[in-house]
C-alpha cells in the first residue's frame, strides 16, 4: 500500500476503530488506536497486503484490545486498583449506562470475555482461542461474568 493510499485508508477507517475501542476501553482507546495504526505501519513494511484493510485493522485493533484487557487483568491480579472506564456519552442502543457502569465493574479478564462475546459477537470458541483459554474455561469465566453483571445490574434473582 503505498503512502498516498493508506493516508485515505487511515482518514477512512480511523472513525470506525476508534469509536470501536472507545467503546470498548474508554480514554485508553487514544494509545490503543495508536498502537493499532502503528502495528499497521509495521505490518505494512514488512510486505503484508490485506485483502480486506478494515476487517484487518480491526483484528489488529481487537488484538491490541485484548492485550490491554490482559494488561489491566495483570495489574489487578497484583492488586493495584485500575479501573479502565468506558465512556456514558456514546449513543450505543445496547449499551445503556447502567450496563457500561456495570462492565466497569467487571474484572478485567471477565470484561474482555463479555465484549469479545457479547458485543463482538464472537463465538465462545473464538472468544476461547482469543483469551487463550480452553472451551471450557471460557464458558466458565463468561457464566461468572454474567452472574456478576446480573448482580451489577440488581438482577440477581432468587438464590
Amino acid at each position: 500500500m503505498d503512502p498516498a493510499s493508506f493516508r485515505l485508508f487511515y482518514h477512512e477507517s480511523l472513525p470506525i476503530v476508534f469509536r470501536y475501542l472507545r467503546l470498548r476501553s474508554g480514554s485508553d482507546a487514544f494509545d490503543l488506536v495508536q498502537d493499532t495504526y502503528l502495528t499497521a505501519v509495521r505490518s505494512l513494511q514488512r510486505g503484508a497486503m490485506p485483502d480486506d484493510p478494515l476487517a484487518w485493522i480491526m483484528t489488529i485493533a481487537r488484538r491490541r484490545l485484548v492485550d490491554y484487557y490482559r494488561s489491566v487483568a495483570r495489574r489487578e491480579s497484583q492488586h493495584v486498583a485500575l479501573r479502565p472506564s468506558l465512556p456514558r456519552d456514546i449513543d450505543e442502543p445496547l449499551m445503556s449506562e447502567a450496563v457500561v457502569i456495570a462492565l466497569n465493574r467487571l474484572p478485567a479478564r471477565q470484561r474482555i470475555a463479555v465484549v469479545l462475546r457479547y458485543m463482538d459477537d464472537m463465538s465462545v470458541g473464538d472468544v476461547a482461542r482469543e483469551l487463550d483459554l480452553s472451551y471450557q474455561a471460557t464458558e466458565s469465566l463468561l457464566a461468572r461474568a454474567r452472574r456478576r453483571l446480573a448482580i451489577e445490574l440488581g438482577e440477581e434473582g432468587p438464590t
